[in-house]
Order: structure tokens, then C-alpha cells, then sequence
């Protein structure tokens, strides 16, 4: 339990709250004693603290976070497009072993289908991730819909392509 507050200390914090100087936290530093405290002496004197810096400061906050979410998505979203485009390219492009033990770069006309397959599962993980992250703002009924459209169509687009025929 942290040291009682003595009273010199008590009454000058008490001071600056009625003289309002300085938030909770700059009386606290002030002071050498927690924000929580400086509340706490607030309430038991029956002081009102103005919250409307608090107020203001958390629905900035919030707004900036809203803002990091849509760039995250926003990147995620362009990666899955990246994977896509290399899906849908002329050649497909990946690196092997050949029997001699050196890697080599082969290209052929489309992808295998283990690689279609693990390409297709990267899309997905992508869009969903980008729907969890945009989830808790406003309009995520409209992204849902959006990435679930795609997602089906990634599904679909992987069963044509790379079924065997002996499925």
C-alpha cells in the first residue's frame, strides 16, 4: 500500500485543484504522488473535476485508431491483391531444387496446384484479417459483405482450377 499523503501535501494539492492549475495528472507530478490520488482528494473535498479535456482527448484518440485500422486493412487488403496478381499472371514464376542440389527458377503457365492452393489460403487469411480489423467501426456489415463475396469467389475460383481429376 502506497505511504499516506500528509496533510502539507493533501492541502496543496487541494489548493490547485480549486485554483485549477494544471490537469489531474500535472498536480499528481507536481507533487510526487499518483493521479489517482489527486481524483481521490477531488472527490472526497466534492470537487467537480472538468472532464471535457478528457473527453476531447479520448474521442481523438479513438479517431486515430479508427484511422491505423483502415491503413492496416488498407495494406492487408493490397497484399492479398499482390497475391492475386501472381496468381493471375502469364507465367508463374518459383523456386525448386533440382536434383543436384541447386535452386533454380522455373516458370510455367500456371501455378502448381499445392501452390494455387497455399496462394488462395494466403487471399483469404488476408481479407479476413482486414474484416477483423475493420470490424468495430462503423459500415462493417458493408466490408463483411464485400470480403465474404470475394472470399466465395477465391473458393470458387481455386475449386475450378485446381481440382485433379481424380477428385
Amino acid at each position: 500500500m502506497p505511504p499516506r499523503i500528509d496533510d502539507q501535501t493533501r492541502a496543496a494539492i487541494l489548493a490547485d485543484l480549486q485554483a485549477e492549475n494544471g490537469s489531474t495528472r500535472d498536480i499528481a507530478e507536481r507533487h510526487g504522488v499518483g493521479h489517482a490520488s489527486v481524483s481521490r482528494i477531488a472527490k472526497d473535498a466534492g470537487l467537480a473535476l472538468d472532464r471535457s479535456k478528457t473527453v476531447h482527448a479520448t474521442r481523438a484518440r479513438l479517431a486515430d485508431i479508427r484511422e491505423l485500422r483502415a491503413r492496416l486493412a488498407e495494406r492487408t487488403l493490397r497484399r492479398a491483391h499482390k497475391v492475386l496478381d501472381r496468381l493471375d499472371a502469364d507465367t508463374y514464376s518459383s523456386k525448386q531444387v533440382a536434383p543436384n542440389g541447386a535452386v533454380v527458377t522455373v516458370e510455367t503457365e500456371h501455378p502448381p496446384a499445392r501452390d494455387e492452393r497455399d496462394l488462395a489460403a494466403a487471399v483469404s487469411s488476408y481479407t479476413t484479417a482486414a474484416e477483423r480489423v475493420t470490424d468495430n467501426d462503423s459500415g462493417a456489415d458493408a466490408t463483411k459483405s464485400l470480403l465474404g463475396s470475394l472470399d466465395k469467389a477465391l473458393s470458387a475460383m481455386y475449386e475450378q482450377n485446381c481440382r485433379t481429376p481424380e477428385e
